[in-house]
């Protein structure tokens, strides 16, 4: 390769590369936990209903369905679809609600919704990529895990960041499912399916 050709080289021929294309997804992943790292904040939000969210785990975990066990009547829990607590459950059982060591349950739950939020800017990245190409992909992801809103959920026992995880997931999946014309053994199909439910 001459010096002039050297130069040539696009960034769709390096992205293009199979490590590249492992180390872009991978790398948003890291850059993306490092924000919800450097932003997290382990204290309870104020604003929002994840304290009932985390009620909601508890209860699931303990087999009391869904049920807010926090009055002294508990009452059956109609507000909010079981998803969301039924994630958060296995956190509820593993952690003690409070702690010593600092790692309560709802700081479990919070660390999972910062992976759940580096895991939604991979999933983006692959969804722009199908449409667009690798550099708009990684433009667009790396834009996304900067925007203020979405970096404050990053890190709230909210349903957001784990919404949009898993509706990402099912754009990507039924996307890539609808362009194969069986629909035994197509796996894709069934996963976007199972996401969007």
């Amino acid at each position: 390769m001459t010096r002039s050709e050297s130069w040539s080289i696009r960034p769709e021929q390096v992205l293009g590369r199979l490590p590249a294309r492992r180390a872009v997804p991978l790398t948003l992943f890291v850059l993306s936990l490092a924000v919800g790292v450097f932003c997290f904040d382990d204290k309870l939000s104020l604003s929002g209903d994840n304290t009932e969210f985390i009620i909601l785990a508890r209860s699931l975990a303990q087999g009391d369905g869904m049920t807010l066990i926090n009055f002294p009547t508990p009452r059956v829990a109609t507000k909010y679809p079981f998803g969301f607590p039924l994630m958060l459950s296995p956190l509820a059982a593993l952690f003690e609600p409070t702690s010593a060591s600092g790692m309560t349950d709802w700081v479990a739950m919070k660390w999972l919704i910062v992976l759940s939020f580096a895991a939604a800017i991979v999933v983006l990245y692959y969804l722009v990529c199908d449409q667009w190409g690798r550099p708009a992909a990684a433009a667009v992801a790396a834009l996304t895990m900067t925007n203020p809103l979405l970096v404050d959920y990053g890190h709230q026992v909210m349903s957001e960041v784990p919404f949009l995880l898993f509706s990402l997931l099912a754009l990507l999946c039924l996307e890539r499912g609808v362009r194969r014309r069986e629909i035994a053994g197509n796996y894709w199909l069934l996963t976007g399916f199972a996401a969007m439910m």
